[in-house]
């Protein structure tokens, strides 16, 4: 099956932020089966929904507090989040992610950031599990197990899921009224709606309760990253299926009842049950396609992520079906994922709806604005066409930096003529200089310019951050480098502002840290993005809802911490955004720092949206960036280096000062076809180079800029024709090593 095929799209308006009081007030979509009308009720309702002899199964798994922020003894600091016991490694010990996890190797103790937690308390980090994942051990003076717990209960904090955003004021709404064993990172949330009244209305309609354990793990917020459905695979999680409630099932089943599970995770206990045989132990249990159910008739879930594992789920337990009930709570203005409504579904057998791999009507939602095809792969290299209202454009690409509307001493005719199909605009700049609103006035951007390409503009937040604003959760306020007047740019104006330049794709603001940075600045940093990511989302939506085809792209942020840059990559993707930036690498740190962490935020980025690596245009960081799965690059270091003599060249770098150039023939690169180098020697550029003659400046910037088109152009066909890797190590070795003439002149 397609992946895309379970894409829809989810406003950030529609994901709820908070969970309704009282709990049981929450919203009930009601599917009847294939055919049938849906119903709107209420959780409250639920007892007169079933009938008596049917079975509800729980999930009573308790949420652990399991972020802990704590400190190094050299007084940095250490974020830790717990994913379940270890005991195979002794007493105390847990799975976890340590953050950031290379700078804190095995033996080192923590203590607690939170003020008043005992001083014997401790978490010692140990061995490395590979795929970002330690193990720790919390040291504390209590007694075993209830002295370990009690220690971080009194340390931790309740791991949300990255697309809640709002604080969260009382702990216990991210648990149900039922919860008894605690140890999952994420809460069985199906079950968050229900109260101590509904059950006891389901007792007295006659409906049975039994309780199943699965401990919840990270796989609940990990997209399907994976193009077919099919090669997407499971961390496996801890369940237990009491005997008693396998008894119950049983009778249930015998006596014609139907067992209702509340919530996936309910479900794959009691599916994990049956298939292994085994009533408890270790699933990786991935529902999907004619999965053949053999227990659960009917599930009590809420609505999904797109591209989600448990969407998945749902289409096997209904069916296409999906489609229309996820239609229908749009139509209805439900609330969706966690915090939000449910649904109460029927099992479809498998005659009552054929099943079809074709992708789903996007009218769930607005239709997508922008999409890419994959034409050709290498590895993790791809080459395709990113599709929009405007037109399309290959890819990999490169994107001339037109920072005020112009790229450095070339026109509009220029680019066209050198094949460029997309152009960066600089929001900070043009927002100042001459103004959006006159911008707007005058056709956006492409009419301003004269310019039939496509058009991406930046947020203005790397521009911004250089100028070393005062930063609060609200915005940056800065001081203009034109006039000195002082402005204040936030996620909604940095929007607003893209919307009147007219840019076919607009940036979300971010916040770009210097590198390197401490960790609790890169920490911080990652926060105030996904915040700010949510806000420009939904100050995009009426735009979008009124029939604007601009697209927008997410920010990954994270530094150099590939852990970091996986849950910055969560976030993002959470808020499903027409494509993504990696921002924030290139900026000080080595090429053995910055590949790792490009890796990472790819590897948490969906396969069917555009990955954009903000601010790289090198050579080497070009092929390195395409060998790992980029689509769209910028960089103004063509045209900047231009401006100062330096001609990019097969051969490397190229210092056209040198005085060796003063009497060459020979073109700035002989295997260059552009205008520059197809007519005009070394020896007459260097020439107007030295008398300062205001031209050279349009030659060399053609020549840098066709020349990198030209690189990008041929990773295209090295990846259609397998051969990216040969290209790579060519380039690799030709720009690692001093070009002609670099020295000095």
């Amino acid at each position: 099956m397609d992946t895309a095929a379970f894409d829809y799209e989810l406003p950030s308006g529609r994901i709820a932020q908070e969970p309704v009081e009282p709990r049981d007030a929450a919203r009930l979509l009601v599917d009847r089966g294939p055919g049938q009308p849906v119903v709107h009720a209420h959780i409250r309702d639920l007892p007169r929904l079933l009938d008596p002899g049917d079975l509800v199964v729980v999930n009573d798994s308790r949420v652990l507090p399991a972020r802990l922020h704590l400190h190094k003894p050299t007084g940095g600091a250490v974020e830790v989040l717990l994913l379940e016991p270890a005991p195979e490694h002794g007493p105390g010990a847990w799975e976890a992610l340590v953050r950031p996890s290379r700078r804190v190797p095995p033996g080192t103790v923590c203590t607690p950031a939170r003020a008043g937690v005992d001083p014997a308390v401790t978490v010692e980090v140990l061995d490395d599990l590979g795929d970002g994942r330690r193990v720790v051990r919390v040291h504390h003076a209590g007694d075993g197990r209830a002295g370990e717990l009690a220690a971080i209960e009194a340390m931790g904090e309740m791991p949300l899921p990255p697309y809640i955003t709002t604080p969260l004021g009382e702990p216990e709404r991210y648990q149900t009224v039922y919860s008894a064993r605690v140890g999952s990172a994420a809460a069985p949330t199906a079950g968050l709606h229900l109260t101590d009244a509904v059950l006891a209305g389901l007792a007295e309609r006659g409906v049975g309760f039994a309780r199943v354990e699965l401990v919840v793990g990270l796989d609940t917020f990990r997209p399907i990253t994976t193009d077919r459905v099919e090669d997407h695979t499971m961390h496996s999680e801890a369940y237990v299926v009491p005997e008693a409630t396998w008894a119950q099932v049983q009778a249930t089943r015998a006596a014609g009842g139907r067992v209702v599970a509340v919530g996936t995770t309910a479900m794959r206990a009691l599916e994990s049950a049956a298939a292994r045989g085994e009533l408890a132990g270790r699933t990786d249990l991935f529902v999907h396609g004619s999965y053949p159910f053999a227990v659960v008739d009917r599930l009590l879930t809420n609505f999904h992520l797109p591209r989600s594992s448990l969407l998945v789920l749902i289409d096997a337990f209904v069916g296409p079906r999906w489609r229309v009930l996820y239609r229908a709570a749009a139509e209805a203005d439900y609330r969706f994922l966690s915090f939000g409504d449910a649904m109460l579904l029927t099992r479809s057998a498998r005659s009552d709806e054929p099943r079809s791999d074709e992708p789903p009507p996007r009218a769930l939602m607005p239709e997508r604005v922008l999409s890419i095809d994959v034409a050709a792969t290498d590895g993790p290299a791809r080459t395709g066409t990113v599709h929009t209202a405007r037109g399309s454009f290959a890819t990999p690409c490169f994107m001339p930096v037109g920072t005020r509307a112009s790229v450095r001493a070339l026109s509009s005719e220029d680019l066209e003529r050198l094949g460029a199909e997309v152009m960066l605009g600089n929001t900070y700049h043009l927002m100042l200089r001459p103004g959006a609103e006159l911008i707007a006035e005058l056709g956006d951007l492409h009419g301003f310019m004269d310019w039939s390409g496509h058009v991406l503009t930046d947020s203005g937040g790397y521009q911004v951050f250089s100028l070393e604003p005062k930063v609060t959760d609200e915005g940056a306020t800065f001081r203009s480098t034109y006039d000195g007047s002082t402005h204040t740019l936030t996620p909604e104006s940095a929007v607003a502002v893209q919307q009147l330049l007219g840019a076919d794709i607009q940036m979300v603001l971010d916040v770009c840290p210097p590198l390197p940075s401490p960790t609790e600045v890169v920490r911080a940093a990652v926060e105030r993005t996904a915040a700010w990511a949510a806000r420009a989302k939904a100050a995009h939506e009426p735009a979008r809802q009124a029939g604007s085809r601009q697209a927008q792209f997410g920010i990954v942020q994270g530094g150099v911490d590939p852990a970091l840059r996986a849950e910055s990559a969560a976030r993002t993707v959470a808020l499903d955004f027409d494509g993504y930036g990696i921002g924030g690498l290139s900026v000080g740190e080595h090429r053995d720092e910055m590949l790792p962490a490009l890796a990472a935020a790819i590897a948490g980025l969906p396969a069917d949206r555009p990955r954009y690596l903000m601010g790289v245009g090198d050579a080497i960081g070009l092929v390195e960036g395409i060998a790992l799965g980029v689509d769209m690059f910028d960089c103004v270091l063509p045209t900047r280096l231009a401006r100062h003599g330096t001609i990019l060249t097969d051969a490397g770098r190229l210092n056209l000062r040198n005085v060796q150039f003063a009497r060459d023939p020979e073109p700035l690169d002989p295997a260059c076809a552009c205008p520059t180098c197809s007519r005009w020697s070394r020896a007459y550029l260097r020439h107007l180079l030295q008398v300062h003659e205001p031209t050279v400046l349009r030659l060399l910037t053609l020549h840098n800029v066709h020349w990198t088109l030209r690189l990008v152009e041929r990773t295209r066909v090295a990846i259609t024709t397998g051969t990216l890797d040969a290209l790579r190590r060519d380039v690799v070795e030709a720009w690692d090593r001093p070009g002609p003439g670099t020295a000095a002149g």
